[in-house]
């Protein structure tokens, strides 16, 4: 089983790791918002088997592997095998994610209506900041859970 002390360990590199690619670093609000998840992390009993949510979820496998955050930069993908099984027969949108990114080549938004916007989090909090600071960091869940605080 691994230790409290290695779980925090973990948390802190994805953290550190994570900070000098951060987008709107100035940005008041925003760290405030991270600030208030950073603490809401020490006070958050990392996820267990011996937690009831966590019961049927192992995160020690995750904890066993060194941290690495992906820069922001452009992910190339291999999706070779992932046109096969793209539905392409009737007329719809279809967004397609790799490795947690959406890409384009593969996703058919075009005519989406002009109210819908599908960007990165990432982008929205460069382009349109205060419409990500009425959300950003509210979902209650984010004091109490510790994958939520990481990604706020």
């Amino acid at each position: 089983m691994i230790s409290d002390i290695h779980s925090r360990e973990w948390l802190n590199q994805i953290l550190n790791q994570s900070v000098k690619d951060l987008p709107a670093r100035n940005s008041e609000w925003l760290q405030q918002v991270r600030q208030h998840a950073r603490n809401s992390l020490d006070s958050i009993e990392v996820p267990n088997r011996k937690l009831e949510d966590w019961r049927y979820s192992n995160v020690e496998q995750l904890l066993k592997v060194s941290p690495n955050v992906v820069s922001a930069g452009k992910v190339e993908n291999d999706v070779e095998p992932i046109k096969n099984w793209i539905y392409t027969k009737e007329q719809s949108y279809r967004i397609v994610f790799i490795n947690g990114r959406c890409d384009p080549e593969l996703s058919n938004i075009s005519d989406l209506s002009c109210n819908v916007s599908i960007a990165s989090l990432r982008s929205m909090i460069t382009m349109e900041p205060e419409l990500i600071a009425k959300y950003l960091g509210e979902i209650e869940n984010s004091q109490h859970n510790t994958f939520s605080a990481l990604n706020s």
